[in-house]
């Protein structure tokens, strides 16, 4: 049984200096000695902290979900073209479909728009379960959802619409005017038809 080594304080003041596997080497202690010593004393990490583990070039980023990723951009993109990472990302994907549609879904909508798939529900919900305009309760396709309509100056969530009232508003360019003046046209040209008798 090897004898435990207790950190020295030269040795925490290396911590903040380099990446962990610089350190380590240095100090003669493994990458997860390292990175625990600097957990527990709180010691965020250096910028560039860990090492593709395929060419051992820095990758400065971490997954979003705030683990480390293991390679850095060129090696993943090379290993997803071998067959056998092409098999396996396609069965994942297939086998994880629902929960990743869902992640992807809430992310879109906190990114786009500020809201969660919980506050859309409660929107929907607060509408009757139809569009805020023509009060259609299904969207234009089937299986699919109503739009999210928001001000292009502000991106403040104004409600949700069908396929065709969002395509309307958008011809518009959201200008009360020119909705106020196609209204007038097609009850001016409207009541011109019932007068002529309908020719």
């Amino acid at each position: 049984m090897s004898k435990r080594r207790f950190w020295t304080p030269e040795e925490d003041a290396l911590l903040g200096t380099d990446i962990a596997p610089v350190i380590a080497e240095r100090i003669g202690r493994t990458v997860g000695a390292v990175r625990r010593r600097r957990c527990t004393l709180g010691i965020p990490a250096v910028r560039a902290e860990f090492l593709c583990q395929h060419c051992g070039e820095p990758v400065a980023e971490s997954s979003a979900l705030g683990a480390p990723r293991r390679f850095c951009n060129v090696c993943v993109s090379q290993r997803a073209k071998l067959p056998r990472y092409k098999q396996r990302a396609l069965a994942y994907h297939h086998r994880n479909r629902q929960s990743r549609n869902a992640i992807h879904r809430r992310y879109l909508l906190k990114s786009k728009y500020g809201i969660t798939p919980e506050d859309y529900d409660a929107l929907l919900a607060a509408q009757g379960g139809a569009c805020a305009l023509c009060s259609a309760p299904q969207p234009n396709k089937v299986g699919s959802r109503f739009y999210i309509d928001h001000d292009h100056a502000s991106g403040a969530v104004r409600g949700l619409l069908c396929g065709p009232c969002n395509m309307g508003l958008g011809q518009f360019r959201d200008d009360p005017d020119l909705l106020r003046a196609a209204a007038q046209y097609v009850e001016r040209n409207r009541l011109r038809l019932l007068a002529d008798g309908g020719r």
